[in-house]
């Protein structure tokens, strides 16, 4: 059940988010061709301002899933209820810290920019992106609930669908306008409707959450949670000024333009994360179960085989984001948004190496190990900014990308696995290391070998990319099959996938 609880939320997650990100290229082109690069730039910006707002919700979120598990697996209402009510009070209260804080920034958002952009009502812009950060959390918490009782591709669903929508509309405004306020106006209606969509459907299929009368919460359990916030904020501070900085980084010390330029970049990486992270959002409540109702041999069986499956798809979209992707954005846009091939190169490694991290990442959260590298992200987040900063000083944009790769590599690539062998799964890490560096050189050469077939298709015209894009879509997948299908993994993951297909049919 647990395996095709997990199939499903991904198989959900790659269906409506090929919808969503076809709707988005036809977005961009249309944003590219009515407005100028600073208003991508200013898109960019604004976002990293508010994911650095997010720090807000302290992690709360993912250790209350965590202490949902037990009691979704042992069918504890009372627990279930108490949780969901204190879940809705730190939410209610988040959301209300965002829109105070970030409404307070307005005055200062010329800190945050080189040279200030010629943009009509741009103080009135940037409170509508926080209205819509804000606006985010009121209702998510439902959200959380039907995704710990492992049902994901639920919430995947309705966030496509309404994801897909909202995009269409702000098109529509966008072509007929030609206003910016709107087309960021319409992207707040969107966010509204979504989470009173996904509260409805929770409402409507799980009757505890309506529920009024008052469950205190235990001691022993708000201690738990509170333990592990402190441990999840650190990490969450650790993600966003790693991640969510360079925008601010670039713009300040290299220019908004360039932001621009990076923002299409961005919408190409950030659209394939999304999709490969579900299928670890997907199966992180039943690795949760697993840890509650398995052992730890067992569990150790099953992270072996969610990191082929983690190598396999990030090192797949690597190769093809590294062949592909300023080819594509020449047709797509044009010459002019290219980045040079070195810094492509650091965008692609920096895409792996975060990858990579996912398998470890979801056994943490799952297994609820926070608390053991709770400060690694505070050393990770200042290595970051000293890196990224003097080095986009001497090196442009390109130092911004090689500071985010000098941090992870010396922190979160040893700690987090450290953590994980030891307290969860009581293995010796070396095991983890000796398969992520065969995985890797199997990668490597994988994508030596698509770069010189690549080569073979000369020229920037349509035919050639379709050419590399078969290269790419083709010979990757037929190595790796070459090179793991004897193994145990890969021969798990054949017969789930034989034993849902089945069960399709048979349907």
């Amino acid at each position: 059940m647990r395996a095709e609880n997990s199939l499903k939320n991904a198989a959900a997650a790659w269906s409506g988010q090929l919808l969503s990100l076809i709707i988005k290229f036809v977005s961009r082109t249309i944003f590219v061709m009515i407005l100028s690069e600073e208003y991508l730039g200013v898109n960019g910006l604004f976002s990293n301002i508010l994911s650095m707002l997010s720090l807000a919700e302290l992690g709360v979120g993912v250790a209350i899933v965590y202490s949902m598990y037990r009691p979704i697996a042992q069918n504890d209402e009372e627990k279930i209820i108490a949780l969901m009510q204190f879940y809705k009070k730190v939410y209610t209260a988040i959301g209300i810290f965002i829109l105070v804080v970030g409404s307070c920034l307005t005055p200062f958002l010329s800190v945050f920019v080189k040279e200030m952009p010629d943009i009509e009502y741009l103080q009135v812009i940037y409170l509508l992106y926080v209205l819509n950060s804000g606006a985010s959390y009121f209702f998510s918490y439902k959200a959380s609930f039907i995704t710990a009782n492992q049902k994901n591709y639920i919430v995947t669903i309705i966030n496509n669908l309404m994801s897909a929508l909202t995009v269409t509309a702000q098109i529509i405004v966008l072509a007929i306008t030609k206003n910016f306020i709107l087309y960021v106006a319409v992207q707040v209606v969107g966010t509204v409707i979504t989470n009173a969509v996904i509260s409805w459907y929770a409402n409507k299929h799980y009757p505890v959450l309506k529920k009024k009368e008052k469950k205190p919460l235990e001691e022993a359990t708000l201690n738990e949670i509170k333990k592990n916030t402190k441990a999840m904020l650190m990490h969450k501070i650790g993600g966003i000024i790693v991640f969510s900085t360079d925008n601010i980084i670039l713009s300040k010390f290299v220019g908004l333009a360039v932001v621009g330029i990076y923002s299409n970049y961005v919408l190409l990486i950030e659209s394939i994360e999304k999709v490969l992270e579900q299928i670890f959002f997907a199966i992180t409540p039943g690795i949760g179960n697993l840890a509650v109702c398995e052992n730890e041999d067992r569990s150790y069986d099953v992270f072996k085989t969610t990191f082929l499956i983690n190598f396999w798809v990030y090192s797949f979209s690597a190769i093809c984001f590294f062949n592909l992707m300023n080819p594509f954005i020449s047709l797509w846009l044009s010459k002019k948004y290219l980045f040079a091939f070195g810094i492509v190169t650091i965008l692609c490694i920096n895409f792996y190496i975060k990858g990579m991290r996912k398998t470890v990442q979801t056994f943490s959260n799952a297994m609820g190990l926070f608390w053991y590298n709770r400060y690694v992200p505070l050393f990770e987040s200042v290595i970051n900014i000293v890196f990224s900063i003097v080095l986009s000083l001497k090196l442009g944009a390109a130092g911004v990308f090689i500071g985010t790769f000098i941090s992870t590599m010396t922190t979160c690539f040893i700690a987090e696995p450290w953590v994980v062998f030891k307290y969860g799964l009581n293995k010796k890490m070396r095991l983890y290391m000796i398969k992520y560096a065969i995985f890797t050189v199997v990668g490597l050469a994988t994508n030596a070998l698509v770069y010189f077939l690549c080569g073979l298709a000369t020229g920037d015209g349509i035919m050639p990319f379709v050419l590399k894009m078969l290269v790419c879509a083709v010979v990757p997948n037929v190595v790796y099959i070459i090179v793991f299908a004897r193994t145990n993994e890969f021969k798990y993951i054949l017969s789930v996938i034989k034993r849902i297909t089945k069960k399709i049919f048979r349907r």
